[in-house]
Order: C-alpha cells, then structure tokens, then sequence
C-alpha cells in the first residue's frame, strides 16, 4: 500500500510539473489538460500538413514554370535557326557574297537565351571595338 501511494504522489509531483511547463493552472484537471494538449497537437499536424502541401504546390509551380520557360528558349532558338538558314539561302541564291557577310552578322549576334549579358555589357564591348578600330 504505501508503495502504491509513493507512486501516486510521485504521479501527481510530475504532473504539477507539466502543468507548469505548459503555463497552466496548478489546480487545471488532467482530463481537460490532456484534452487541451490533444487539439492542440490537432491543429498542429494539420498546419504541418498545410505547410507541406503549400511547398510541393510551390515547387511543382516552379518546376513547371522552368519546363515551360526551356520550352519558350527552345522555340526561340529554333526560329532562330530557321531565320538564319532562310537567310543563308537568300544570300545564297543571289550569289553576290552577300552570304557571308549575312552568316557573319548573325552569328556576331547575341543569342536570345544568352541572359547573362545585359544590354550595357553588350554596348560596352561595342564602344571599345570601335575605340581599337578609330585611327589614333
């Protein structure tokens, strides 16, 4: 018998220490505390679950957003080889040299998916190009 008591008043130590933990009144019952902590654990997993499911929705988002961002690119520069085989083919069959000086304008271009360059650097390199070529 007085082992049982031992432990019900060691049961009833820790549990006024829990109540402490968690803030709540020394005097609270365990079935309304046990009660409060399992809804909190409630909405706490299905926040969890919203968390979760809000970041694969983000990253599906994303991947499809980059799938269809390659296939514009791909487009783009497969337009951009139609256009330079047309434009080869014109050089071509007027046959005045033209072909070459079209070949070499098009591929001095800068290429549409090339996004690191941006347009200062481009005008920049353009400006001491023209510095070498000034005569002194």
């Amino acid at each position: 018998l007085e082992h049982a008591i031992e432990f019900a008043d060691n049961i009833q130590a820790k549990y006024l220490k829990l109540l402490n933990y968690f803030g709540e009144d020394e005097q609270m019952a365990s079935d309304d505390f046990f009660r409060t902590l399992n809804s909190f654990i409630d909405v706490f997993r299905k926040a969890q679950d919203k968390v979760e499911k809000d970041e694969k929705a983000r990253a599906k988002a994303e991947k499809k957003r980059k799938k269809e961002e390659e296939k514009k690119r791909k487009e783009e520069d497969k337009k951009r080889q139609a256009e330079e085989k047309k434009r080869k083919e014109e050089a071509a069959e007027r046959g005045d040299g033209a072909d070459l000086v079209a070949t070499l304008a098009f591929e001095d271009r800068p290429k549409v998916s090339d996004e690191r360059k941006s347009r200062a650097d481009i005008a920049a390199k353009s400006d001491s190009a023209l510095e070498k070529d000034a005569p002194a």
